[in-house]
């Protein structure tokens, strides 16, 4: 409950989604992660994320990328929170803010759009600057081809919790 905000750009694709310790036992290193985030966030705290997503050849072509997103992924740790009722240890789930296609040059920022038609919350200033700067730096991309996920994640203020009646 101490940082306003958390930037993961070109980093979620190496996070690794589990792995076996010594004694046999599965961390999901991903969740962890996103637990990790949520824990640190102040309440009202933004996570923004760019990272190469499905079905662009940037998320298979770097033998580093052990961490495959698809626009889909964000559902797991939003307010449908599947990975925490799937039992994978999230302890907690994020509002989602903003989520969008970016692709590195031209007219094609936001190409593909948010399927699943969700109304976008309310964000402050601070945030829109961002996403502005976001946007205006893939469009000077040198890398025409290049296709991205935009994830903007909000830690629930307590208010949002209380009026949910989940705190």
């Amino acid at each position: 409950d101490s940082i306003d905000s958390v930037s993961a750009y070109d980093l979620l694709e190496h996070i690794p989604r589990f792995w076996q310790n010594k004694s046999g036992d599965i961390n999901f290193t991903f969740i962890e992660l996103m637990n990790e985030v949520y824990r640190i966030l102040k309440p009202g705290g933004i996570l923004i994320c760019v990272t190469p997503a499905y079905p662009s050849p940037q998320t298979f072509q770097d033998p580093t990328h052990v961490n495959f997103i698809t626009e889909e992924t964000i559902s797991y740790f939003d307010e449908n929170a599947w990975a925490k009722t799937l039992g994978y240890g999230l302890t907690d789930y994020f509002q989602r803010v903003h989520q969008s296609w970016l692709r590195g040059s031209g007219p094609y920022i936001g190409r593909f759009p948010n399927h699943q038609n969700l109304p976008e919350k309310q964000i402050n200033l601070k945030t829109t600057l961002i996403l502005k700067y976001i946007n205006r730096y893939f469009r000077m991309s040198k890398k025409a081809n290049t296709f991205s996920l935009l994830w903007v994640l909000r830690k629930p203020s307590r208010c949002d919790l209380e009026v949910r009646g989940l705190k």
